[in-house]
């Protein structure tokens, strides 16, 4: 963050990136503007924040941001006519008579071009991330759960996702069918070509496609070597060590070994996030696996109280029936 220094009066940096993602409400983002016509130094600055959140480099995640045409549009024409507004005064304070012509003038200092085009790259930039990256994630995560509603492979609960009957027949041949076909497109939504993308939210989703697909050991090999290397560059998440746990649980059909690495990660995923049912849920799946069912019961009578999805809980009760008779 060396690189951005600011004047007294200037933003600091929190506040530039409220801008750039529209949090601000409308006094706030006026101020912003008005400031920004008059300071090419915090243009450079918002300039820098920019290029590190597209780089990954300042922000773990960045989440959408509501931007449409019109709000480009709009955006634009505030900054620009701020700047011409600023121009205005300075020749009124040093004495020079004011323009009538309403195209403007053409005093314009090679700092406040350069601002304008700085503000305008910004918020063209943002107009671009909310309508490629997070829109085709999101698009990726919506064919995602067609894909598990119309045909579920694995037995385990992956959050925000609706109950459906695992397809027995599908996971029995693990092979590239008709039924894989919603996975399929889901996963060339958020990768086209087929390699790990650069964004987190990306390479989230792409793993959450993997795990869910099963279509073989090598889905779930990737989407741990994907999670691995989220959980390693951070933020930690619950949810992350859940979908840990679902692949290890994947890669346990053919490795037992991981099925005790896969109780460890759901444990993981209920210490950093309490709330998270799911993980009570694939825990108890898996602790009946390897025959720990006094741990199954507590996990399923801790998880049946609160959740409310009637096709999860019956399926619940369904798995500690199984527990109590053995």
């Amino acid at each position: 963050m060396d690189r951005v220094i600011h004047k007294t009066e200037c933003p600091d940096e929190a506040r530039l990136l409220a801008f750039f993602e529209n949090r601000l409400a409308y006094f706030g983002r006026r101020g912003i503007q008005r400031h920004l016509a008059s300071c090419a130094d915090c243009c450079d600055s918002l300039a820098f924040l920019v290029k590190g959140v597209n780089s990954g480099t300042l922000l773990d995640e960045v989440h959408p941001f509501e931007l449409d045409a019109n709000a480009l549009r709009t955006q634009t024409a505030s900054v620009l006519s701020l700047i011409e507004s600023s121009e205005r005064e300075e020749r009124i304070r040093s004495g020079a008579a004011p323009s009538r012509s309403r195209r403007p003038a053409l005093g314009f200092s090679y700092r406040m071009v350069a601002a304008a085009a700085a503000v305008i790259a910004v918020v063209i930039s943002a107009y671009l991330l909310a309508g490629n990256y997070f829109s085709s994630a999101a698009r990726a995560d919506k064919m995602l759960a067609k894909a598990v509603k119309s045909s579920r492979k694995i037995e385990l609960q992956m959050p925000g996702m609706e109950y459906s009957e695992v397809d027995h027949g599908q996971r029995v041949a693990k092979v590239s069918t008709f039924d894989n076909l919603e996975y399929d497109k889901a996963l060339s939504e958020v990768s086209p070509n087929g390699e790990i993308p650069s964004r987190r939210d990306a390479q989230f989703e792409m793993a959450k496609i993997l795990v869910e697909r099963d279509a073989g050991e090598e889905d779930a090999q990737k989407a741990l070597m994907i999670v691995d290397g989220l959980l390693k560059t951070g933020p930690v998440t619950g949810e992350l060590f859940n979908l840990k746990g679902m692949a290890l649980y994947n890669l346990g059909e053919s490795d037992p070994s991981k099925n005790e690495d896969a109780i460890e990660a759901f444990t993981s995923a209920l210490q950093n996030s309490p709330d998270l049912i799911e993980a009570y849920f694939n825990r108890a799946l898996v602790e009946k696996h390897v025959h720990r069912y006094q741990d199954a019961q507590h996990d399923l009578e801790t998880y049946i109280p609160k959740q409310k999805d009637i096709g999860w809980l019956e399926a619940a009760n369904k798995l500690l029936l199984e527990v109590k008779g053995n």
